[in-house]
């Protein structure tokens, strides 16, 4: 997905009541327009309660994606270790702070994190 463009953002982490809560991380894909800088890979913030909450992530789709014919989309989702459904996207409880820039053939991926208010 990131390398064909297709990647416009991924989620990974915990949600209660339909929202997002610490620790999650989100994944936002580019076009690398220069060199890019790489942070150190970092780290997720340990010890957060997630009692009564599920892991989950969720992706969403570039404009190259739902521009391209439905064989190179199907043939791109077939490359995924799993089968990925329909759904609405959680909400945040709390907020997303930018904290690290990854980058690779090209492309490059800023990491939010969530934060609790509190």
């Amino acid at each position: 997905m990131l390398k064909a463009g297709y990647l416009d953002t991924v989620t990974y982490g915990f949600k209660r009541n339909d929202e997002w809560i610490e620790p999650t991380l989100r994944y936002t894909a580019q076009e690398l327009m220069s060199s890019g800088t790489d942070d150190d890979p970092g780290k997720v913030r340990a010890n957060k309660d997630v009692t009564n909450a599920s892991f989950y992530s969720f992706m969403t789709f570039s404009t190259k994606y739902h521009q391209a014919s439905e064989a190179e989309r199907s043939a791109a989702l077939g490359e995924l270790p799993f089968n990925r459904t329909t759904a609405s996207e959680p909400g945040v409880s709390g907020y997303l702070e930018h904290d690290h820039n990854y980058s690779a053939g090209g492309r490059s991926l800023s990491r939010s994190t969530v934060r609790s208010f509190t």
